[in-house]
């Protein structure tokens, strides 16, 4: 279990926690704090008395939270779009394979095998390595159906992206009506 080290921001005191704590209230003063993680950053986020703050903390966890999600989705992305974009180029690298292997073929036969086994040796090696060379590109390469349905996917994935992105743009807002109102708004707004 991994021991977080740092101060409180109210008294200056020594705070130590396990990384996995929620919450946290320094000894020495009594202040508390909500624990936030991103990136492997921790932020402790200071909880007003009273519970004024709570729905600020929730509002920034869910925030936080958001970022972690689009964060991943965009990864998620990236990743399809490349195995998308690679179709071409698995193609022309099969291709270039293909080529090689004739080339070694000739190169062989014209060196050494031609005046040892004659011609009808050579064009039959032509012929199998050509043959064997396009199986082999018709079974690693992705078909059009395969190319569909990654750009199917990354489409659901993106306007699944576009959704958080609109939401966390909402809450970030919400999070500045908030802060520019002041707490006594919020808690006015709440019932209070």
């Amino acid at each position: 279990m991994e021991i977080i080290k740092t101060t409180c921001g109210e008294c200056s005191s020594a705070l130590e926690f396990p990384r996995d704590f929620d919450n946290v209230i320094c000894a020495a003063c009594g202040a508390a704090y909500q624990v936030r993680q991103y990136k492997g950053a921790i932020n402790l986020v200071a909880l007003k008395p009273g519970g004024a703050q709570s729905g600020f903390g929730e509002l920034e966890s869910r925030l936080a939270e958001l970022d972690e999600i689009i964060e991943d989705l965009s990864g998620q992305v990236e990743i399809i779009r490349s195995k998308e974009q690679g179709a071409p180029l698995q193609m022309g690298c099969a291709v270039f394979g293909v080529f090689s292997l004739v080339l070694l073929v000739i190169a062989f036969f014209i060196t050494v095998a031609r005046p040892l086994f004659g011609e009808w040796v050579f064009y039959l090696s032509l012929l199998v390595v050509v043959l064997l060379g396009a199986k082999r590109m018709h079974l690693k390469l992705t078909s059009r159906r395969e190319v569909e349905q990654l750009r199917e996917e990354r489409e659901q994935r993106e306007a699944a992206l576009a959704d958080l992105e609109q939401e966390r743009d909402r809450l970030r807002n919400l999070r500045l009506t908030i802060v520019s109102r002041g707490p006594e708004a919020s808690i006015e707004e709440n019932g209070g």
